[in-house]
């Protein structure tokens, strides 16, 4: 299995940690992989919905997780909707 986390770049330092201890003791039998979005997409939501959409488009995975604020877009229950996805949102 192949499992795809889509996440703000603000994510970075600690994900990249995370995930070479989930790595390191092999703690799932999947392979990882991990897009991050440049920071401050949320100025322009238009920019945001789109730059999310095309990546989880793009992302070849059996299963997505997103890791974004959320409240980084007012409309992300609404265009995510269509997606099976999990979601970690802070904030």
């Amino acid at each position: 299995m192949k499992l795809g986390i889509l996440a703000c770049s603000i994510y970075q330092p600690e994900l990249e940690v995370v995930l070479a201890q989930i790595r390191r003791d092999r703690l799932f039998a999947c392979e990882l992989v991990v897009t991050y979005l440049p920071l401050k997409l949320h100025s322009n939501l238009k920019h945001l919905k789109a730059a999310i959409i095309t990546a989880l488009a793009e992302i070849a995975a059996d299963r997505l997780i997103l890791l974004y604020g959320s409240k980084c877009h007012p409309e992300f229950d609404d265009f995510l909707q269509k997606y099976q996805l999990g979601r970690v949102c802070s904030g």
